[in-house]
């Protein structure tokens, strides 16, 4: 769940943090720890102070100066560090991220350093990076006193934090966070973006750690980010199948499909390999694996995730959603599930064949596809509003042909125009073949 973290930067008079920040320190060891402040005051010099009240607090340390503590300014990102080489529990106490202002009282806000021998919240890693479209995971460790207290992913920038059991999508991110019940969570960030670069906090109960973010420029040949929301068209008491891609690293990792809302608490139906209900078939030479089952009912429509068992010491499994709308009579419906045909012989050198849709105005559109290519092979969704159906074209060597297939919707659905139907390739690699109607 996203909720609202509240953190004030006052500028004279009473200064007020309701936030209230209490950071977990290990004693003996080095930290590190953000303040922020007002775009404003980006010139101004920054220091930290200690004691209860701000009238009586002493300064520790201006900007620029070395000791004990020693402070860097980022004006770019409005943030100042706080760092320090070694802290006793009697440190413990309340600080102060201040600013300097000449003519008026100085800006600033309190925190709390818990320093203990044995934190009740660490964090495996208090700087962390991956590069955009990458996934990056955090594990965060609590003694036995806070297993029963909220699990919270918090922000510096957005003020905001994403609560556990839930899985929540930005207009950045996705953000997974899964407890174990006995001594950790771990926050999973897929599909990163630059602008998720930053400072969070690992909170628990009343104790936070800060963990530093680093996205950098996509890594030739990455992970590329799927931003599709499938919503796949199944009929009820019926065989289906659909695909399941992964990233190329995963070609040897156990694949599985998990059943429910949200990732951290899905139950797992079936691994590949297995027979039941659910049957999963991996394909490592194209990345993909594929569901297959002999009949759903309508019951079962909800969402399904298609994942990667990763495995090892602070490392979260790999998936992505889809939701299953089971219906008797399914809005969105092909002819074949399954094409083939022939590589046509031609003389240009595009990489795609040519490609047609034609509505009939009533009940279906048809695709026609002419001068296949072996590379064409592979699956494609047919496409109307918000559901989809997939399909798999096979291309096999040279024979002189042409594949077409005939999708169709229920009678009652509006087009709305002709830009809402289209056949699509998802699992190709660009997003380039799409066509639309």
């Amino acid at each position: 769940m996203f909720s609202p973290l509240r953190l004030f930067l006052s500028t004279g008079g009473a200064r007020v943090n309701t936030l209230k920040l209490n950071i977990a320190v290990k004693s003996g060891s080095s930290g590190i720890i953000p303040c922020v402040y007002d775009k404003q005051h980006q010139e101004n010099r920054k220091y930290l102070c200690q004691g209860t009240y701000w009238s009586s607090c002493y300064i520790l340390a201006y900007a620029g100066e070395t000791g004990n503590f020693s402070i860097t300014d980022y004006p770019d990102q409005s943030i100042f560090t706080v760092r320090w080489d070694k802290l006793e529990i009697s440190d413990s106490g309340y600080y102060w991220c201040a600013v300097e202002i000449d003519g008026t009282p100085d800006a600033g806000y309190y925190l709390y350093l818990t320093v203990q021998s044995a934190p009740d919240v660490s964090v495996k890693s208090s700087s962390v990076s991956g590069h955009e479209g990458d996934n990056v995971s955090v594990q965060c460790f609590y003694t036995s006193g806070y297993k029963d207290k909220p699990k919270q992913w918090c922000r510096y920038k957005d003020k905001g934090c994403y609560t556990e059991k839930r899985t929540d999508t930005s207009h950045n991110s996705s953000v997974q966070i899964r407890d174990d019940g006995r001594s950790s969570f771990t926050v999973l960030m897929t599909g990163l973006r630059l602008s998720d670069s930053g400072w969070y906090l690992c909170s628990v109960g009343d104790l936070q750690v800060p963990v530093q973010l680093t996205v950098n420029e996509p890594k030739p040949g990455g992970a590329r980010v799927n931003t599709l929301k499938l919503n796949i068209a199944v009929k009820s008491g019926s065989s289906g199948i659909i695909p399941c891609v992964y990233d190329k690293q995963h070609k040897e990792n156990l694949k599985y499909l998990c059943w429910g809302t949200y990732w951290s608490s899905c139950r797992i139906l079936a691994y590949a390999g297995e027979t039941g209900k659910f049957s999963i078939t991996d394909y490592p030479d194209q990345s993909i694996f594929t569901v297959r089952w002999d009949k759903l009912e309508i019951s079962d429509s909800g969402y399904y995730w298609c994942a990667v068992e990763i495995g090892g010491y602070g490392t979260v499994d790999a998936g992505y959603y889809l939701y299953l709308t089971v219906q008797s009579a399914p809005g969105v419906s092909v002819k074949n599930s399954s094409v083939s045909g022939h590589e046509e012989k031609r003389t240009d050198t595009s990489q795609n064949p040519s490609v047609q849709i034609s509505d009939d105005g009533r009940r279906s559109f048809t695709v026609l596809m002419t001068g296949l290519r072996l590379n064409d092979s592979g699956w494609y969704f047919c496409s109307v509003g918000d559901l989809q159906a997939p399909v798999q074209l096979t291309v096999n060597e040279p024979k002189p042909g042409k594949i077409t297939n005939q999708f169709s919707y229920k009678n009652g659905d509006t087009l709305n125009g002709l830009k809402i139907s289209s056949c699509f390739s998802p699992f190709s690699d660009t997003y380039s073949n799409n066509y639309t109607i």
